[in-house]
Order: structure tokens, then sequence, then C-alpha cells
């Protein structure tokens, strides 16, 4: 049996200091969902726009970028933003209904409102949950302000029915006078009330998911309801809006989306006659549409021009039509569109560039700028597109589209590695993939890493930095060698085992061998590209890899667990043909070798940070960490030969990031209250050839990049 811990000695902890840092965005732009934007309706540019796992951003109206308003935020589970609402009347008001999911496991949700801007928010807990991620997300907006009352909110909520608040939302009251409470039970699950809107002359729509009445209105401030006559049945309603004239106007799907939805229509309402009049885009009798209609704005300058983006249309793509004699016929856009994806250049999904790009799925979100009749914004699930000429349309032109997700980054970050020589960062993630950024400012060009796949695990070579591995799923053979920076990827000749995917993979420091460990299986090992696979003697189950950075014998392998139990540490001496049982008692998941040392290893724990110097026979705990969640290593300090470190933990009760100069003798705190990122848990990695420098994968902000500040 190997030894147990050792405690380590000669060091003394002291309390850490506050290292002034300063942040930015890697580059990729977008790469997630943003289920709706609002606009002003009196103060022209100001603008917001929400997402369902990365927060709100604001509009900065003269860069064009989205200003994040959540990174103080320190839970993934609050990033969700179910809606927001403005004050109509006050400009500088602002609320934000967040909270990710509705499950069991989610708290409730809470409200941000904010006085100026969202530059402060302050935090209010709601009696209710919100679902910011979850289905029918683009519904809305749910949270509206009362015009004639700006004190005055109403929420309209996925569980709990329809709520009221008379002072800024601090404290909420369910409307025992809508009945419409709880609709777990009926076809559209946890949907709820979708939508609440104000008119001019005080009469309220609200709508929600339950047949065969969906379209509620009261015209006494809510003390009683009524079913608006006349009006579909069967759908869901997804946005309505309220022109000029009097006209309502409302899409309406069979499923509330993202996903699923089958059939839609678009209806509009006179509301001083009751008549309704179906004016669906490319409607044909009888007949379903195959895909729904989501996103609806009305052109606040001119109350007969509507446009309406489609959702679900998988073939030959979704789209967006419009109409100038509300509704009576309609142009669509795609046809004669003009699309620019530059500064997003994977949103070509690997079509060359003298191919139209498409218009993007799940478009659940479209709105006319009320100052600006010619601008147009639409959402999708992975970016934000814009035009400056809708107009053109009109008279048979084409218009032009470019990204407009500046400032916004939102994908989910797997694995993150950084390279002694090459490109600065690699990354893996779900839905988009991954990249190689040798420009970190910029989107890189050559789009996603190519073959397409979900990047769970990443390595690169200690001692060969140009050789970089990667596994994930995605592809019938879901794992990929590069000899060259990660530029360019050679499929693995053959799986190890039938159904491979995911798990953890490890270089050997010479490059010369691959240790894939896929998910539920155990470790293997090839030498030739995946053209033969040897299965590693003396691992029974799935593990955690980690080859040692300057020894290419060694390969360290942890079992893989849900749980916190304590487990033993695996050791290969032979390149990953075999492993034997080191330390026991380990409660970390991840071990890191440290780059240059050979036998040099550390490992976050629940109960702390520890570290060997012995290729994992002994760990000894560092003083002060009381527990942790990650470790990397960066280029060394001035004077130093350790790696500088890098660890999420808690030191001195306080959850945070911080980096030590000398092994872990002493800390840095170098992120501070405002800069959390809805949680420090998950990938990092620390720059070798750029000391301070690290980068911080999220799950809904993008990755995170921290350098001192001169």
């Amino acid at each position: 049996m190997a030894p147990l811990f050792l405690l380590l000695v000669g060091l003394s902890a002291t309390a850490p200091t506050v290292a002034p840092y300063q942040w930015s965005n890697v580059t990729i732009v977008a790469g997630g969902f943003m289920p709706g934007i609002v606009f002003h309706p009196k103060a022209p540019g100001v603008a917001y726009i929400r997402s369902d796992m990365g927060g709100a951003y604001r509009l900065d109206p003269v860069t064009r970028r989205w200003v994040p308003l959540m990174d103080f935020t320190r839970d993934y589970v609050e990033t969700g933003v179910e809606s927001i609402a403005l004050d109509p009347t006050n400009a500088d008001r602002v609320y934000l209904a967040c909270g990710t999911a509705t499950a069991d496991w989610a708290p409730r949700g809470f409200l941000l409102r904010s006085d100026d801007r969202g530059q402060t928010l302050e935090r209010i807990p709601l009696p209710f949950k919100c679902g910011g991620n979850d289905d029918g997300r683009s519904i809305g907006e749910r949270l509206a302000v009362n015009p004639r009352r700006t004190d005055e909110l109403w929420m309209g909520t996925r569980q709990a029915g329809l709520w009221r608040s008379t002072d800024r939302g601090r404290t909420w009251t369910q409307v025992s006078s809508f009945h419409v409470t709880d609709t777990s039970q009926g076809p559209w699950r946890n949907i709820g009330v979708g939508f609440v809107l104000f008119t001019p002359t005080g009469t309220m729509y609200v709508g929600s998911a339950t047949t065969p009445t969906s379209l509620w209105q009261s015209r006494d401030e809510g003390a009683s309801w009524a079913p608006v006559v006349g009006q579909p049945t069967g759908m869901v309603p997804h946005h309505a809006q309220l022109a000029s004239n009097g006209l309502l106007y409302v899409t309406w799907c069979d499923q509330p989306g993202p996903n699923g939805v089958g059939d839609s229509q678009v209806w509009k309402l006179n509301t001083a006659t009751g008549a309704w009049t179906n004016i669906t885009p490319n409607a044909q009798p009888g007949k379903k549409l195959g895909y729904g209609y989501a996103g609806l704005a009305v052109d606040a300058q001119h109350p007969d021009t509507l446009m309406v983006s489609t959702t679900c249309r998988w073939w030959p793509g979704d789209d967006q039509w419009r109409s100038i004699d509300g509704g009576a016929t309609w142009k669509q856009v795609g046809p004669t569109a003009r699309r620019d994806p530059s500064i997003s250049p994977y949103l070509r999904w690997g079509k060359p560039a003298t191919e139209q790009p498409g218009a993007g799925n799940w478009e659940g979100s479209i709105v006319i700028d009320p100052f600006n009749a010619d601008r147009v914004l639409y959402v999708t699930g992975a970016t934000v597109w814009g035009c400056d000429d809708i107009t053109a349309l009109d008279r048979g032109e084409p218009t032009h589209w470019s990204v407009r997700g500046e400032g916004i980054e939102q994908v989910a970050v797997k694995d993150l590695v950084s390279p002694t020589a090459g490109p600065h960062l690699v990354s893996g993630m779900a839905d988009i993939g991954g990249f190689v950024h040798d420009d970190l400012t910029v989107s890189p060009q050559q789009g996603m890493m190519s073959p397409y796949m979900t990047n769970r695990s990443l390595d690169v070579a200690g001692l060969a930095p140009n050789v970089v591995v990667r596994v994930g799923d995605g592809i019938k053979i879901p794992g990929c060698l590069s000899a060259d920076g990660a530029h360019t990827w050679r499929t693995f000749a053959s799986a190890p085992v039938a159904d491979a995917k995911g798990g953890s993979v490890a270089l050997t420091a010479d490059g010369s061998a691959v240790v894939w460990s896929p998910g539920g299986q155990p470790a293997f090992r090839t030498v030739d590209g995946g053209a033969t696979w040897a299965r590693a003697a003396g691992i029974d189950g799935p593990v955690v890899l980690s080859a040692d950075r300057a020894d290419a014998r060694r390969v360290y392998a942890l079992p893989a667990r849900r749980d916190d139990t304590p487990a033993t540490l695996l050791v290969s001496v032979d390149g990953g043909l075999s492993f034997r049982s080191a330390a026991s008692g380990l409660r970390g998941r991840q071990p890191k070798a440290v780059p240059g040392l050979a036998g040099g290893l550390w490992l976050a724990a629940s109960d702390g940070l520890w570290r060997s110097t012995d290729g994992g026979a002994t760990f000894a705990r560092l003083p002060g960490v009381t527990s942790a969640l990650s470790v990397a290593f960066g280029m060394a300090a001035p004077g130093q030969t350790h790696p500088a470190v890098f660890a999420s933990a808690t030191i001195d009760g306080t959850a945070a990031v911080y980096r030590s100069d000398d092994a872990g003798a002493k800390w840095l705190r170098v992120n501070d209250d405002e800069h959390q990122w809805g949680g420090l848990y998950g990938a990092l990695a620390g720059d070798m050839r750029v000391f301070g420098r690290f980068y911080l994968g999220t799950n809904g902000r993008g990755i995170i990049m921290g350098q001192p500040r001169p």
C-alpha cells in the first residue's frame, strides 16, 4: 500500500492580498442563445438583451458592443435571465427576473433592479422560481412595468400564475383573480404565464400555455379577467405586440420551443371591433407549416409594418418575413439578404467564404429599433444578427446583415490548454466545438476546429507542444490528433471500444503515446494514431488522466467518480502501458502535472490543495487552503523556478481565484466580488509564456482572460 498523505512543513500561510488584475474575454463573439431583446420605447439607443445561461447585457449605442451586467453573479443557476422589463417613463430603470431553472435543485428566482441602466444592481429574492434556461425561454416578455403606475410590476410565472408588486419588486402578491396558476399537468408543462402586455388605454393582455383559452384580457387593471373572444386555440401564444393604431399582433406555436415546433400561426386583432384575422406568412390551407413563427416586431413609426422570425425551420433554414400592409402580403428576407459573419467566422459552419452563411436557428426574438425604422436585430441559437437597411426589402433591393454580438460571449467551456509554443490557447466547448486562438482578441478566422465535435478533454505534450489531442462526441470516432499546434487534425484511425466518446485523454510528455479513458470505460493506449489500441493494465474502470510534463514515462490516473469518496492515485512509469497504486485517500478529481518538473503533481480537492514532488507517491496539503476546485500553472515569476500556480480555491473563508508565485507559500487573490462570472468552477489554464495571465472557462460567459494591470 502506498503511503498516505504527509504534512507539508517549512511553509507558513499568510492571509492573501489582492492583486490588481484586468479582465477581458478571449474573443469568439456570441456562441449561445439570447432569447430576448428589449428596446426602450422613448429613449434612443437604450436596449438590453438576455441570455439563457450567461446573464444580461446592455447595448452601448456608440460602439455597438454589449456590456455584461451580471459578472458579479457567483452561481450558474442564477445566470439564466427569464425576462427584462423597462420603465417607459424612466430610461435609467431596468428590471431583470433571474434564475436558470425551475427544477427541484434550483433555488427561487430573484429580481435585479437598477436606477442607472444596470451599472449597479440591487438583488431581491422572489417568492417563485424562474426558468431562464427552460423550454419556452424565448416567450415573453413575462415581466412588465405598469406605464400608469411605474412602481407597479407584473410577472407571469411558470409554476405559480400571475404576480404583482406595488413597490418596484420589493414584495409580491399572487393575483388571485387570474385563475391560471399551475400548468405542470397540461400539454405544455412548466411554461405557465408567458407574457404580460399593457396598452396605453390601461387594458392588459396575458398569454398562458393553456387550452382552449390562452389569451386573456383585463379592462379593470387586473381586478377581473376574461378570455379574448375569437382567439385561435390549440397553440401557445409566443409574442404579442400592440401597434399604435390599436391592432394587436400575436405569434402562436404548437410547442413552446426552442425545439419541437412543427406548426404556427400569426394573427392580428382589431381591439376596437374584436375581429381576428389570420395573417400567417407562407401558410398552406389544411397543412402544417413544419416550423414556427416565434419572434414578432412592429415598427413603432409605421404601425402597418411588422416582421416575424421563424423557429425550427431546419430546412432550408430559419428566416424572417416582413409586411408593410398589416400582414396582407409578406416578403421573405433570406433570398435577397447579404450576410457578413466576418467577426464570427465560425458561423460559416465550414462553408467557403464565397457562400452565403445561413440566417441561424432558434430565432425566438426580433426587434425593430423604435427610433430607426431601418434597423432590425434578431437572435439565434448562436449569435445576434442585425441590419441597418431593412426598408431596402420593401423596394425590392437586397438587405445587408452583419453579426451584432460583439461583447457577448456565451459558451459552455469544457476544457482549456495553453501550449508553451504555437497558439496561446486551445479550447474545448459544447455546441460550437472549440477554437485555436493564435490571437486572443479576434474570433479565429479558421472558425471551429475541424472535424467538428463537442470537445470534452484536451491535452498538449509537455515536451512537444505542437502535438495536441482532443476527444469528445459528435463524430463516428470522436478523437483527433494534431502535429502542428492544433491547426489541422487527423481523426483517430479507430476507436478502442465500440461507442467510445468523451471521457479523459492524456499525451505523454514527448507526444509519442495517447492514453484515453472514454466515458464509462477504462484506459487504452495508442502509439500509432489509433490504428491499434492496448488496454492499460491496472485500470479497471473510467479514470481522469494527466501526463507528466517532463517525464515521458509517467502518466497519472484517478478513478472518475461523481461523489467525493476517497480514491487511490494510479501511476504509470512505462508511458501508460500499465499502472500501479500510489497515494490513497485522495478526494480530488483532476490531477495536474507541473510543467518542466518531473514528478510534480498537484490536486485540487474538497479538503484542500495537495502537492506531490515524487510522482504521486506522497502528497502534502498546503496550509491555509480550505478547499479547491481547480489548479493550473503559468509562467514563473521573475527569480522563481516553480511555475506560478493558479487555483480556484477557498482561503481564509473566501472562495476566489488565487495566484501563488512561490509554490503555495503565499497567495494573491486575483479576482474580486464583481468578477465571478457565474461560478469559479470551470476549466482553468495558466499561460506559460506571459507571467500572471490565466484563462478561466465558464458555463455561460465564455473564456475569461485575466492578467496583471500594468
